[in-house]
């Protein structure tokens, strides 16, 4: 595991940084050369806490159709892409995004010919799976990386919250532990497959200086991307019925901007961030009301660092 042992130069920074943040969308331009596009497609999978493998009912406050606004399960994959490349002139370069539940999460045989279909359309350059800690095998690492002399693959590995007490508490039905050795086996078995995560920040239980603590703990870690999410209260979720019941406090817009910031500050800027922030639509939202606007939040945190002379990694110590 990769530790950090050293302050972040302004050489450093600035051969990394153009802007407060390291998007992960500029770490696909320099990668390929060229802009790179998600295609979002739904594989039809479900997870271990929602078949009773490892539970039922899965995370406690997901609703997938809530923040996958392209689910699709019920359309064939193939039309998937099909309608999705209908979006993109002939030529762009593209990465197939396998995001609702746990893409990883059945036998090799159905695996290898899931990923071999979404790559064989034009254009793909990358493979984004999300998964779950519990759900990468020696031999589905092993499938994953012998697509990486040909693709950019990235394993997104869900984690949410390094509280063993929260992976409970919203039904996770995996460690902190598992997370760390799911990293590891990554690394033994698929050493070119990039691996993401995500974090969220806002559960009721936990605080701020926990979420500062989780930033310099994904610092520390092999990780090449990371998604930082805020807690959404959803409808036909767990915590959509426990809220209406008993509202608890949620962050304001000001605090997560705030909070998000320090975060960053204190992260790598070696990790690419994906998102800094979740939204969701007026259909699905029951709490806060301030998550509706997905195309300013980013601007304004950048804005927020600069005025504020924050940058990715400024507080980071970085392996030497």
């Amino acid at each position: 595991m990769l530790l950090c042992s050293e302050k972040v130069s302004r050489t450093e920074l600035g051969a990394v940084l153009k802007r407060p943040i390291f998007f992960y969308k500029e770490y696909l331009t320099q990668r390929f050369g060229a802009p790179v596009y998600k295609v979002s497609v739904d594989a039809g999978m479900t997870c271990p806490n929602r078949d009773g493998s490892q539970g039922v009912g899965g995370c406690t406050y997901c609703s997938n159709p809530s923040f996958s606004k392209n689910s699709a399960y019920d359309v064939e994959i193939e039309s998937q892409i099909k309608q999705a490349l209908l979006r993109y002139p002939v030529g762009t370069k593209l990465i197939a995004y396998l995001q609702s539940y746990t893409n990883t999460y059945a036998p090799v045989p159905h695996l290898r010919k899931l990923y071999s279909k979404v790559l064989q359309f034009p254009g793909m350059v990358g493979l984004s799976i999300g998964t779950r800690p519990d759900c990468l095998s020696e031999d589905v690492l092993l499938l994953l990386n012998e697509y990486t002399d040909r693709f950019e693959v990235m394993l997104e590995i869900g984690l949410e919250s390094f509280s063993d007490d929260t992976l409970k508490r919203v039904n996770r039905g995996h460690s902190v532990a598992d997370f760390y050795a799911a990293v590891e086996r990554v690394k033994k078995f698929a050493p070119k497959v990039k691996v993401a995560t995500h974090l969220m920040i806002g559960f009721p239980w936990e605080n701020e200086a926990f979420w500062i603590e989780s930033a310099r703990l994904a610092a520390q870690l092999p990780i090449n991307m990371l998604k930082l999410h805020n807690l959404i209260v959803v409808s036909k979720t767990v915590m959509g019925e426990e809220y209406k019941r008993k509202a608890f406090p949620l962050l304001s817009k000001t605090d997560y901007m705030r909070i998000a910031a320090e975060f960053l500050t204190h992260l790598s800027p070696r990790i690419s961030i994906g998102r800094a922030f979740a939204y969701t639509t007026e259909e699905h939202l029951i709490a806060p009301d301030w998550v509706t606007d997905a195309r300013s939040f980013h601007g304004e945190l950048e804005h927020y660092m600069q005025k504020n002379q924050l940058y990715q990694g400024k507080l980071c110590i970085l392996p030497a």
